[in-house]
Order: C-alpha cells, then structure tokens, then sequence
C-alpha cells in the first residue's frame, strides 16, 4: 500500500504552493489581458524581447496551475472543493464527511501536487 506521507518541510513547501494558487490564475489571466508585453507597451519582435519573456512567463504560470489542477482530479470529485478550499482558504470542511475522511484527502492532494512537481519519485 503507498503511503502519502511527506518529510515536514517538503510538505509544508508544497502547502505553501498550493496556497499561491490563486495568485498563479490572477497573473496568468492579468497577462492574457495585457497582451504580449505584460505591461501594455510595444511588441517588439526581437529574439529575448520582452513579448518572448512574457509568453515565458505565461507558460510557467499555466504550469504550475496545471500541477494543481491535476493533483485535484485526482481527488474523488465530493472531496475537491472542501478540500481545496480547506488548504487555500482555510475554510472549515463541510459536515458531510468525517474529519479524518478530510484529513486522508488532504494529505493525499497535498502529496499528489509534491508528485506532480517532480519533487517526490
């Protein structure tokens, strides 16, 4: 049987992750309104311009929401919500489940992101 547990450190690093979550959407959707430059200048199109350096950028975001996304789908779909919520939020688990049920999932999502990451075989 796997075991999901994860040295201190590492998990609270990959809390912490976690918890940037919503920043990563808010700077991904502020570059796509942006357009190219990030900043709502030129587009230059030279090699290491500031457009190759923003579509860069953007990548990397969309990335790291991507390493979130999927360690959540890999939560039964009942448990999503509360559970992300629960770790970004810090919003009480609802009452439909017990708390060590709650507590299983988020340990587990909290090891599926350190997987998906690259941080953990």
């Amino acid at each position: 049987m796997q075991s999901f547990v994860l040295e201190r450190p590492l998990y609270q690093q990959t809390l912490w992750f976690i918890r940037r979550y919503p920043s990563f959407k808010e700077k991904y959707n502020d570059s796509i309104r942006l357009g190219g430059s990030m900043a709502g200048g030129p587009k230059p199109s030279l090699p290491g311009s500031s457009v190759e350096n923003a579509a860069m950028r953007r990548v990397t975001i969309s990335i790291q929401i991507d390493v979130v996304d999927r360690a959540l789908a890999k939560i039964p779909e009942g448990y999503r919500q509360g559970v992300f919520e629960y770790v970004v939020y810090r919003k009480r688990y609802p009452d439909y489940a017990s708390l060590n049920t709650w507590k299983m999932w988020k340990q587990r999502f909290v090891y599926y992101v350190a997987e998906e990451l690259g941080w953990i075989n």
